[in-house]
């Protein structure tokens, strides 16, 4: 301590140009000045940070604790009983009015987070890591749970003083941007808890600075149901119900997400929540029974997807199953069931012919059958009848029976004349008695349309 003292008051005398008298040492400098206190923690940092470097290993932890014990002892007794009374009239006469204030324009700035302070604090946060608990010999635990108490005396003291600031400013421009850096700062700090498995103090800074994301963490590292809930009732009107619910969803733990809350007293919210994501939504409503809804939500993400075929295949066929599922509780079936029905059959049977379709056509279509898109009923047909593929019956009878799936018979004709034309005067078509007689059929078809 005395050394950084010494180190203090000759930085100090160099930057202010003053010559100390020789019947003056630099404690009673400094103690002269005390309201000065704050110019002590980034040296005592640096000096604890050249000093470690020079140490054994197994030293490290024990330096690291010593520093951190003079340094929060320096702070806990620069607001002591000596300056509580003046500080407590500042407070009460400037500090509080302006943050009262609904047109404030100064930001109240503690001492314990102005710059060179806020930066060297954060530095020791991380040296009480990375020089003492990391360096704890396994069988010694008597240091390493000394050291998580001043890590998170140091992680309160940043935060309070960062939020004593924000609160300064509430109703200013800056605010916004403030709290930003004070959710970035106070995300950074409580993240290194969780990874030394600090839980008890991540929490309990959590809870206090309103931490949401790291309270969700915590329940679901600890699998903590009753906790989480109490955070439910506590936060509840902050949206932590919510916010969970995006957790579990961001974290890709959605399988999760719906077997913990469908069937519990949560239920109601997650059914809300989900009228937002149908790709959830029908899972909620498989679980809970409602086959009905999860059968209408599933059609309508077949509807939507084209990206692919495979995809559009199982959604369509987990359509089917939800459907008869919930036959048995389908006792009044709805007029538009059968139109729901009908309809999922058909894209079943378009997609069917897509499946179908030659290797050769898919080549010089451009298509991969693993990861091909969603071709409409037009494709599908002229990829069947591609000129750059040897003319086959087979393939002119498939694309035939496709059109058929055409919602207008103005479509049907136009696309029929359309093969049908390319078909007639195709003059290397090689014709054997099968091929003859499905040729027969498909014009005569062509030419009825």
């Amino acid at each position: 301590m005395d050394a950084t003292v010494k180190s203090v008051i000759g930085a100090r005398s160099a930057r202010e140009g003053k010559i100390r008298s020789s019947y003056v040492n630099a404690n009673d400098l400094f103690y002269k000045d005390v309201s000065r206190i704050d110019e002590l923690i980034p040296v005592l940092i640096n000096q604890l940070e050249e000093t470690i470097n020079d140490l054994e290993a197994t030293e490290m932890p024990g330096k690291v604790l010593e520093a951190s014990e003079i340094l929060l002892k320096a702070i806990a007794e620069s607001t002591s009983v000596h300056l509580s009374d003046r500080i407590a009239s500042v407070h009460q006469g400037v500090i509080q009015p302006l943050m009262d204030s609904d047109s404030n324009k100064y930001q109240v700035l503690p001492w314990i987070v102005e710059p060179e302070n806020l930066t060297a604090l954060q530095k020791h946060h991380k040296l009480i890591v990375r020089f003492g608990l990391e360096k704890c010999q396994p069988n010694d635990t008597t240091v390493s749970l000394a050291l998580l108490p001043q890590m998170q005396q140091i992680a309160d003291l940043i935060l309070d003083g960062l939020r004593t600031s924000l609160e300064s400013i509430h109703s200013s421009e800056k605010y916004v941007q403030k709290y930003s850096h004070f959710e970035e700062v106070r995300s950074t700090l409580l993240k290194v808890h969780m990874a030394v498995e600090d839980y008890e103090g991540a929490g309990a800074l959590a809870e206090k600075y309103v931490d949401f994301n790291i309270l969700v963490s915590l329940c679901y590292k600890l699998k903590d149901m009753h906790r989480l809930e109490s955070y439910f009732e506590k936060y509840g009107h902050l949206g932590f119900c919510e916010f969970t619910f995006d957790w579990y969803v961001q974290h890709e733990k959605t399988k999760e997400l719906i077997e913990t809350f469908s069937l519990s007293k949560y239920q109601a919210k997650l059914e809300t929540y989900m009228q937002k994501n149908d790709s959830l939504a029908w899972h909620h409503y498989v679980l809970t029974g409602q086959y009905s809804k999860a059968s209408g939500i599933l059609a309508n993400l077949a509807t939507k997807q084209e990206s692919s075929v495979a995809n559009k295949k199982f959604l369509l066929n987990l359509t089917k199953l939800a459907r008869l599922a919930g036959a048995e509780r389908m006792v009044e079936e709805t007029l538009e069931a059968p139109q729901i029905r009908d309809g999922v059959n058909k894209e079943l049977e378009i997609i069917r012919f897509q499946d179908e379709l030659p290797d050769k056509c898919l080549e010089v279509m451009g298509f991969d059958r693993m990861t091909m898109r969603v071709l409409s009923i037009s494709e599908i047909i002229d990829a069947y009848t591609i000129e750059d593929v040897e003319p086959d019956s087979d393939n002119y009878m498939q694309a035939l029976k496709v059109s058929d799936c055409l919602p207008s018979e103005e479509l049907k004709m136009e696309k029929r004349y359309g093969f049908g034309t390319s078909l007639k005067f195709c003059s290397r078509f090689n014709f054997s008695f099968n091929s003859l007689s499905k040729y027969c059929m498909i014009m005569l078809r062509v030419q009825k349309a």
